[in-house]
């Protein structure tokens, strides 16, 4: 009886398919900070997964760092003045990270992920 080749080769090709799956953390490229495209395409998915109409980032989010913290705005009074009182809400924070050539943001106190296409981000 002939030894059966066929499961080594199943093996092989697994295992060598496994780090075109893998999640890494990302960054956007420094040459995009001042991109307004890309950060819309970051505010737009972030507000979505937040059920927020929109959301105002800074022009290098993710720019050198795969994670950012969001703290909610703050209570003003008529004239615009921040009211003074202790902030009870826990600041948010999403991740960048990067599989094959696809970029997903995660919503990290959910574990929620989504894909924003278009966008284009570089492993850390």
């Amino acid at each position: 009886m002939k030894p059966c080749k066929f499961p080594v080769l199943v093996l092989l090709f697994m295992l060598g398919s496994c780090g075109a799956t893998e999640l890494l953390p990302a960054q956007r490229p420094a040459s995009q900070a001042g991109d307004n495209a890309s950060k819309a395409l970051i505010e737009q998915s972030i507000a979505s997964m937040l059920n927020q109409n929109s959301v105002l980032l800074a022009d290098d989010v993710f720019v050198g760092a795969s994670e950012i913290v969001l703290e909610r705005s703050s209570v003003t009074d008529s004239e615009g003045l921040r009211i003074q009182g202790r902030e009870l809400q826990a600041p948010i924070h999403f991740r960048l990270w990067k599989q094959g050539d696809a970029c997903f943001l995660e919503y990290v106190e959910t574990e929620q992920m989504q894909e924003i296409p278009g966008l284009s981000c570089e492993v850390l």
